[in-house]
């Protein structure tokens, strides 16, 4: 596995690929947005998935042509090292007519389509916008073939179109002058076109965060107002974080994720380390702060409130929905999240409110209390007497007990739970000596 060259990761949450800003988004929650607008449009969901990405790539693959070089080879290392596999020529002439094809889907594991049309809406459109910048005329492509569909391979149909559409991207997003940060949990494997990311080989693919937007835009002029569906898959893309996070591929998190069970105080300063993972390019979340019965987040360099900039109106559904299903997985019951500010209204930062809906999980005068380091150490203390108890009785070993606790004051600097956390649970050891 190789690192990716030209890959900048900076520490106001954003990420650049030759200067282009990027996002490092999950195969299974891609593959769950094509397949939840599928179920909202049907066959007419071809259109919006196909056209947002030819609209994204064009400016991206450009800039990327203007280094490497442009044409049908730098295409196809432009794909594989974004980890979309590695496409091969079946056939081109010099008018640009071509079938190109992949031997692995980067969706395969994540679901089959079911009717007429193929499954690679995205990489149909990639493709089209790629071949207008190439040979510098309109196209229309095709995939007759399809894996998601049960054949072999993928195999793409580039004909020039006779009624082109040639299509131009006006926006682009400045880059951040912020300064680098160091990323280990990502590489990629060039001879397969697939990105490792957390220790998970092929999980992962490298996309415009402007193909994300224009998805959206173009679903509005299907369904009209889409901040339902948009929030929905925010929350179905939060979801899905949340299982890769919990598996065993990553046993920092899933120590965690035991501990906040044992010691239900701490969840507030888990969801602010989960909140303000800025990993994967889409912005800075910055702070959670408890205004009585709400939680109010706060995100910087909104991939969505970047791009739309001057709308005058609040446009990160996606992001109210992606906190309201961290929040309702972390703190427990339903909760419900909105956007308030925004900087594509002119405010300092995009800010959210998650307002509690089933108040049996956690009490509002509690929650206060949780939120803030303050008097967290009584209730760690407190916790911790009435465990003694149920310990007594679990079937919990005293060997593991002594390396989960160990482990768990190893992670406890790095999760924001501070030394309290770690004198009260040597305090706590040595009171309670078998363990």
């Amino acid at each position: 596995m190789d690192k990716i060259s030209h890959l900048e990761f900076k520490e106001d949450g954003t990420i650049y690929f030759y200067d282009m800003r990027v996002a490092i988004c999950g195969l299974d929650w891609l593959g769950y947005i094509q397949g939840y607008l599928m179920k909202i449009l049907g066959s007419k969901c071809y259109k919006p998935v196909k056209q947002a990405a030819k609209i994204s790539i064009k400016p991206f693959i450009s800039k990327y042509f203007d280094i490497e070089g442009k044409s049908v080879e730098s295409f196809i290392n432009f794909m594989s090292i974004r980890g979309f596999r590695v496409f091969k020529i079946k056939n081109i002439d010099k008018k640009g007519n071509a079938t190109l094809y992949l031997e692995d889907n980067f969706l395969k594991n994540f679901f089959l389509t079911k009717g007429d049309h193929p499954g690679d809406y995205y990489l149909a459109g990639e493709i089209e916008g790629a071949w207008e910048i190439i040979f510098n005329k309109g196209f229309e492509v095709k995939e007759t073939k399809c894996i998601l569909k049960g054949d072999n391979i993928c195999e793409f149909d580039i004909k020039v179109s006779k009624n082109p559409v040639l299509i131009t991207h006006e926006k682009e997003y400045t880059k951040s002058k912020s300064k680098n940060r160091e990323f280990k949990q990502l590489s990629i494997d060039k001879k397969q076109g697939k990105i490792k990311l957390f220790n998970i080989e092929g999980s992962a693919v490298m996309l415009r965060p402007t193909m994300i937007v224009w998805f959206l835009k173009e679903m509005e002029k299907y369904i009209g107002d889409s901040a339902f569906y948009i929030s929905k898959i925010g929350k179905k893309t939060a979801s899905i974080d949340w299982i890769r996070w919990s598996k065993k591929t990553n046993p920092q998190y899933r120590i965690i994720f035991l501990f906040i069970k044992m010691f239900p105080m701490i969840k507030i300063p888990v969801l602010r380390k989960l909140f303000k993972n800025k990993s994967l390019g889409f912005g800075l979340n910055k702070e959670i702060v408890c205004q009585g019965k709400n939680l109010i987040f706060s995100i910087e360099n909104s991939f969505i409130a970047d791009y739309y900039k001057n709308s005058g109106r609040c446009v990160c559904d996606f992001h109210s929905g992606y906190i309201e299903q961290l929040t309702e997985t972390i703190i427990g019951g339903k909760w419900k999240c909105r956007e308030f500010e925004c900087t594509s209204k002119g405010d300092s930062k995009c800010r959210f409110i998650a307002t509690q809906i089933n108040k049996k999980e956690i009490e509002p005068s509690s929650l206060e209390r949780i939120a803030g380091m303050d008097g967290i150490e009584f209730l760690i203390l407190r916790e911790l007497r009435k465990q003694k108890s149920e310990l007594e009785k679990s079937k919990i070993s005293t060997k593991y007990f002594k390396e989960y606790s160990e482990k768990i004051l190893e992670f406890a600097d790095d999760w924001g739970i501070g030394e309290v956390l770690k004198s009260v649970m040597k305090e706590w050891k040595k009171e309670h000596k078998k363990y």
